[in-house]
């Protein structure tokens, strides 16, 4: 029995003294370089580990070299030595080493061949062309995009060499594409069709709209917003081909066009900014019990005018409540009545108009008082209250006729 336990606890001691020692953690560090010794960054790194680490603390995400090349990852193993692989790959590139490690931070250097590719992408007046979508594909590498900066620029790293690589640059269904085999550093240029497009913003009455908010979007997220100068122009530079929508904005009032860019153009916009001109507001006798016949003339001005789209009169017998009366137009003249007012009833009339677009004008007030004695001051033909040839225009005829007769006698 007492030898029996004393070999229990000898083989204990050593168990623990062997599992002590043999245990063992830290990190380990892959750095990739390229064949001129320069770190490669980017790089994925997968690491394993072979039996018997059987206590195995490696991420079960990838890691990827840092700027100066390295990629890291904690590690635990049992059991003595063993043997740690780091596999680097990006873009087709790859390379795999492995070291035996029995304790400590192992480091695992790698060396890869890979070249860089610099694409720049130009329009045909030769000026960088922003926001294009590059992309660079092969058999080895599978298909990397990347859109161009402010200058033009995309650049593409750690390519295979000896492997034809297919560059395409595109832009709103326009395309430009060749193919280089690198053996170095290298650089291409592509170029892609890009239009210049001034939009010259125009008043109704042929004037140009200086001020007015012009905002552009096309293909390719193009968006540009200007104001127009004091030509009415605002001029938007290397918009792709296609479909461009234009919105033009003066203080309450908006245009809007959709246009198809193909070529460098000019666009003008009118914008209905003036509001319809309001005059001659005339009326006929203000008798009591009878109604009187209102009349103005109304236009909207200019060429390009939106035209006017109703016309109302207002008339006041307090100059506070006011009531609207729809006028007509006839030949141009808009004409409403005031219904029959009592003797001494003082009557204010306005008119007011609007275009098709919304601008609207109000005329002065014109005033009148109703009496037996009232006269107007004009109506339309055929509306009042003894005008007219059926009015007192006969008894003028009449005495030009008498005069003549005794003439001549």
């Amino acid at each position: 029995m007492k030898t029996t336990a004393l070999a229990l606890m000898v083989v204990a001691v050593v168990s623990m003294s062997c599992l002590s020692w043999a245990y063992h953690e830290g990190t380990v560090t892959a750095h990739v370089a390229d064949q001129n010794g320069q770190p490669v960054e980017g790089m994925r790194v997968d690491f394993s580990a072979e039996f018997p680490c059987a206590l195995n603390a490696f991420p079960t995400a990838a890691v990827y070299t840092d700027s100066g090349g390295d990629a890291r990852s904690p590690y635990g193993c049992a059991y003595g030595q063993t043997t740690i692989t780091a596999v680097a790959s990006k873009n087709g590139v790859s390379s795999q080493s492995s070291t035996v490690v029995a304790t400590g931070d192992p480091i695992i250097s790698l060396s890869v061949t890979a070249y860089n590719l610099n694409v720049t992408v130009q329009d045909q007046k030769g000026r960088p062309y922003p926001m294009i979508s590059v992309s660079v594909s092969s058999d080895r590498s599978g298909t990397i995009n990347g859109p161009t900066g402010s200058l033009g620029f995309a650049g593409f790293e750690t390519l295979p060499p000896d492997v034809p690589l297919l560059v395409t640059a595109r832009v709103s269904g326009e395309e430009n594409q060749t193919s280089v085999t690198l053996s170095r550093d290298q650089a291409i240029m592509l170029t892609l069709p890009a239009y210049d497009v001034t939009v010259r913003a125009i008043r109704d009455d042929g004037a140009p709209l200086q001020g007015a908010v012009v905002n552009v979007t096309g293909p390719a997220s193009y968006a540009g917003m200007k104001n127009t100068d004091s030509s009415g122009s605002a001029s938007f530079a290397q918009i792709p081909p296609g479909q461009v929508a234009i919105s033009l904005r003066f203080g309450n009032y908006n245009r809007n066009a959709n246009v198809t860019v193909s070529s460098d153009s000019e666009i003008a916009l009118v914008m209905d900014v003036n509001a319809p001109v309001v005059s001659n507001v005339s009326y006929t006798a203000p008798r009591p019990a009878t109604q009187v016949n209102v009349s103005a003339g109304v236009q909207d001005m200019g060429v390009n005018a939106s035209g006017v789209a109703s016309v109302a009169m207002y008339y006041s017998t307090d100059g506070t409540n006011w009531r609207q009366v729809p006028m007509s137009a006839a030949g141009g003249v808009y004409g409403a009545a005031v219904p029959p007012q009592s003797n001494n009833t003082n009557v204010s009339v306005k008119i007011e108009a609007f275009d098709n677009v919304g601008n609207g004008a109000n005329s002065s007030e014109t005033q009148f008082a109703v009496s037996e004695t009232a006269q107007g001051t004009g109506a339309p033909a055929g509306q009042g209250r003894g005008g007219g040839l059926c009015g007192g225009g006969f008894v003028l005829l009449g005495l030009a006729l008498s005069a003549m007769l005794a003439w001549k006698r």
